[in-house]
This record gives structure tokens, C-alpha cells and sequence, in this order.
């Protein structure tokens, strides 16, 4: 088996072994409004920092402006080989007339396996 093969296979194990609490955090996300504009994060921003903490990870949020924060986290791992840097935008686009909607648009929904 190749070593690709070898880490799918672990990053496919770890995904299950926390899939409750990623399907959790996914609620959390689509629960904090940041629709831009404005753009306004702080809610996002919360849920990431307090994700990165239940997950000892160190993170702080630094801010030029106090509703758009950026969180900033750093693992204390001295691991060897390929590390990840994750880099996103946390505000979103607008959903458009929530009326036309079949779901909540704030609330995370399951349906046909699907969130």
C-alpha cells in the first residue's frame, strides 16, 4: 500500500472516530451569523477559538476591528514531515430571501445524508 493510500486511510479513521463532534462544529458555524456585508466574525471567530481550546490548542483572536477578529492558533507539536496551515475566510455570503428557503437558513439540517 502506497504511503498516500496508508494516510488517507488514517485521516478517514480519525474523521469517524470524531464524526459527532465535527458534525457539531458545523452547527455551531452555520449558527454564527457573519453574512457580508458587513462582514462581521466575531461570533465565527468564537466558535473557532473555543474549538482550537477543546483541542489544547493555544489560539487567540487579535483585532483591528473587535466584530472582525482573526484567530490565530499554533500547535506546540515539534512533529517531523508535512505539516498543514489552514487559512480561511470566516464571513459569508447573504442566502438571499430566507422565505424561499425550506430549511432554517441558521440552522444546520440533515437530510438524505446529507448536512
Amino acid at each position: 500500500m502506497s504511503d498516500i493510500a496508508t494516510l488517507a486511510e488514517t485521516i478517514d479513521r480519525e474523521i469517524d472516530a470524531e464524526r459527532e463532534a465535527l458534525i457539531a462544529l458545523c452547527g455551531d458555524l452555520v449558527a454564527a451569523r457573519s453574512v457580508n456585508p458587513p462582514g462581521r466574525t466575531a461570533e465565527v471567530a468564537a466558535v473557532v477559538r473555543r474549538y482550537l481550546a477543546d483541542h489544547a490548542v493555544p489560539a487567540e483572536l487579535v483585532a483591528a476591528d473587535e466584530e472582525a477578529p482573526n484567530v490565530v492558533g499554533q500547535t506546540t507539536r515539534q512533529a517531523s514531515g508535512r505539516q498543514v496551515v489552514f487559512n480561511a475566510h470566516m464571513d459569508t455570503m447573504e442566502a438571499s430571501d430566507e422565505a424561499a428557503w425550506s430549511v432554517p437558513i441558521f440552522t444546520l439540517s440533515h437530510q438524505d445524508g446529507r448536512l
